[in-house]
């Protein structure tokens, strides 16, 4: 007859999700190699306090973080559990479906190449106005939120390195800084300006 792990759950509360944790394993009579050996256990009778402590822990919460899964939008209670549900069926069909509809826009007929452009889309007055039923009667720039009266200005926006950086994902900083100066600006011509200006030369 193997281990009866009943015996220790009805005396501790055990948290399945976090492990690192070592006891006395002849004290209660644990295998070396059981799950339970390695988990946060709490006796029931006097130390709940310690329980919930331990449930509102950054480390507790982190760890449930980690078991939770995005695709199926379902929380898992242990790594054994999560292990199960990763090769699940349900699972990888819907990690198939993500792969293939999450990240395309019905309403604009636009597909991105990643979460974050799809997320950077969304945001977009166009994206806006399609959901809300309003059509644009012009030309419109998915990746950086512009709109262009004529084909012809929309052409020659596309060529910009602004337009192929937002299509790349790439996203270049709005403002400057130099910690050591504690000086910050929006224009890069002004920072350079300032790493060649005597007061910045003298902190070095």
């Amino acid at each position: 007859m193997g281990f009866d792990g009943s015996r220790i759950s009805n005396k501790y509360n055990i948290c399945h999700c976090c492990t690192g944790y070592e006891y006395i394993i002849e004290e209660l009579g644990i295998p070396e190699d059981h799950k339970f050996y390695d988990r946060p256990k709490f006796k029931r009778d006097t130390e709940m306090h310690l329980f919930q402590e331990h449930s509102n822990s950054e480390e507790h919460i982190d760890n449930l973080k980690s078991l939770y899964c995005e695709d199926c939008k379902y929380q898992c209670g242990s790594p054994e559990h999560y292990d199960v549900h990763l090769d699940n069926k349900e699972h990888k069909r819907n990690v198939k479906y993500n792969k293939n509809h999450n990240l395309k826009c019905e309403c604009c007929d636009y597909t991105a190449g990643n979460k974050g452009l799809l997320e950077q889309h969304n945001k977009t007055q166009k994206h806006k106005d399609r959901e809300n039923g309003i059509e644009i009667n012009s030309y419109y720039c998915d990746y950086c939120d512009l709109h262009f009266p004529h084909r012809s200005k929309f052409e020659i926006h596309k060529q910009t390195q602004k337009h192929k950086d937002c299509e790349a994902g790439i996203v270049k900083p709005t403002s400057w800084e130099c910690e050591e100066c504690k000086y910050k600006t929006d224009f890069k011509h002004h920072y350079e300006q300032h790493l060649k200006s005597k007061k910045h030369l003298s902190k070095k």
